[in-house]
């Protein structure tokens, strides 16, 4: 039997398309340095959960034949590619004027990277989680995990090379990505290190580190220490973020009916995270620029944009449903799921 969708994942990923949303409207300066510092890793990491739950379907008796492994691969494919050439090719039309398609694809990926990082960073972990399950298939859960790193490691030599002969931008995103994207299906995949993560002194260690890093990240500044300082950052956020959603109670009919429907908002928003992913980025360049108002009024109206771009957002990804043709292109034949 299908197992129950994990819908603490969905919460979560609402939370950070918000945030990505938030991010890219020109909100205050330390809010957007503070949101930049972990609201990819984060969303990274609701990819690994979320992978993992969609693979494991592909096991057959315990093993994950290559049959399976290149379907799944396969299948990622178009839900993911064909909305990045259609919605890099309407950004740059829109935006920039320009009709040429092989210009966007190119352009483009400073917009929709996700995507295609996302597809590249879904096969390798793939092809590693296949070649671990032959090897250590009935062995300890720890000797399973250092395999599996090793083959993700081994794996990804061959884009770090490309990385630093060809300083293409997609493979030093996957670089960077597969990390936090790795950890989310570790601790999936493994009670162990769900445990772990979860610890509360773990949760404490972590808050605290991210609390001393946050602070001194800026965006504007793109030396190699502060790119680690924001990882670190990026990381031990996500991890805090992620014990205290599991940490909560989430149960129906309670007191507090406002909570309740803006849980059931973001849940939604989870649950269409990916579309207001790509209509967002759209939308936000084409916001007027804020008077000079204050930080906290600035804020506040920023807050309500991004509000208004996502129900916009789920509204059209709804509606786009309706036509199994206008879902192919825009969202390469992906399905709602509907609450």
């Amino acid at each position: 039997m299908e197992s129950q969708r994990d819908e603490r994942i969905d919460i979560l990923k609402g939370i950070a398309i918000f945030l990505v949303v938030l991010g890219h409207i020109n909100a205050p300066e330390k809010l957007t340095d503070f949101i930049y510092s972990f609201h990819m890793p984060l969303f990274m990491f609701l990819s690994g959960c979320t992978f993992w739950y969609s693979l494991k379907k592909r096991y057959v008796e315990d093993k994950l034949p290559w049959k399976q492994t290149f379907s799944y691969i396969g299948k990622r494919f178009l839900p993911l590619v064909i909305p990045y050439v259609v919605w890099a090719w309407i950004w740059e039309m829109v935006i920039h004027r320009n009709y040429n398609p092989i210009t966007a694809m190119t352009r483009g990926f400073s917009v929709y990277w996700y995507l295609p990082t996302l597809f590249g960073i879904i096969a390798i972990v793939s092809l590693a989680e296949a070649l671990t399950v032959r090897i250590c298939h009935a062995k300890k859960w720890i000797y399973s995990l250092i395999t599996e790193a090793i083959f993700a490691g081994m794996l990804i030599l061959p884009i770090i090379g490309l990385a630093l002969l060809t300083h293409i931008k997609l493979f030093r995103e996957i670089i960077i990505y597969i990390i936090p994207f790795f950890a989310g299906m570790v601790v999936k995949k493994y009670p162990q290190i769900s445990k772990l993560v979860t610890n509360e002194i773990m949760v404490t260690i972590c808050f605290l580190v991210s609390c001393m890093l946050i602070p001194q990240y800026t965006r504007s500044d793109k030396s190699l220490e502060v790119l680690f300082i924001r990882f670190i950052a990026g990381m031990t956020s996500t991890e805090v973020i992620y014990s205290f959603i599991y940490s909560v109670k989430i149960t129906q009919g309670g007191v507090n009916s406002t909570l309740e429907k803006l849980i059931d908002v973001f849940k939604c928003a989870g649950r269409r995270s990916l579309e207001i992913y790509l209509i967002s980025e759209l939308f936000t360049p084409l916001l007027p620029a804020t008077p000079n108002i204050g930080i906290f009024p600035d804020t506040l109206l920023r807050i309500l944009y991004s509000a208004v771009i996502c129900l916009c957002s789920i509204l059209i990804a709804n509606l786009s449903q309706q036509s199994k043709y206008l879902n192919f292109m825009f969202f390469g034949g992906r399905r709602i799921v509907k609450k």
